[in-house]
């Protein structure tokens, strides 16, 4: 990999993904060694909740400030009350092939989670899946469907649209051929009205 020349911040970690900013410090999810660890600015690493046997996924913060996390295996979007104890947000299984993967949480609690459609440790074919909307009380709807490894998702404004990263074809392996593609927001937690490609990089 070329060096950047960037500086390096925090300890090392299994595989760091989902990075959200919130209150002065960054807040991970250490996919592999299955826990979330806040970064400070001087670099310092602290473990600020650790899950049995599962993978934390996307993060986000509810309007009142709680700590909303994607268990991945279980496939549901987990709560941290104030109190610190942990309880579900949303059952995301009926809609949810594979693990559950990123989400992106809007300021007024709704949240839009992925999913991977298929096993891939296991090596499964490719499949479509949903992209899922999590209303702040925990209903879950269908935001989209037919997509290949809905990923990496952000919101160019507050309202909407929203952004999911995916690869096509569908027989592409989810490491290849990636293209973002944009969907205007109907009502909060409905269906998108209209799904476009954004962007493809150049071969």
């Amino acid at each position: 990999m070329k060096d950047t020349g960037w500086p390096p911040t925090g300890a090392p970690g299994a595989f760091y993904e989902c990075p959200r900013w919130h209150e002065g410090v960054w807040w991970v999810s250490d996919f592999y060694a299955n826990r979330i660890v806040t970064v400070a600015g001087d670099g310092r690493t602290t473990t600020a909740l650790g899950l049995d046997g599962d993978h934390p996924g996307g993060l986000g913060r509810l309007p009142g400030g709680a700590l909303l996390f994607v268990a991945m295996r279980a496939r549901k979007v987990m709560r941290r009350e104030p109190d610190g104890s942990l309880v579900v947000h949303a059952g995301l299984a009926p809609y949810c092939e594979g693990p559950a993967n990123d989400m992106l949480v809007l300021p007024d609690g709704t949240a839009f989670v992925g999913c991977f459609g298929f096993d891939l440790n296991a090596g499964e074919h490719p499949r479509t899946a949903a992209l899922l909307s999590v209303l702040p009380d925990g209903t879950v709807r269908v935001a989209a469907e037919d997509l290949v490894f809905p990923n990496g998702r952000s919101s160019p404004t507050t309202a909407g649209p929203s952004w999911s990263a995916r690869p096509s074809p569908a027989d592409t392996p989810p490491s290849r051929s990636h293209r973002t593609a944009g969907s205007t927001s109907a009502a909060p937690g409905h269906r998108s009205r209209r799904r476009r490609p954004w962007a493809r990089p150049a071969r």
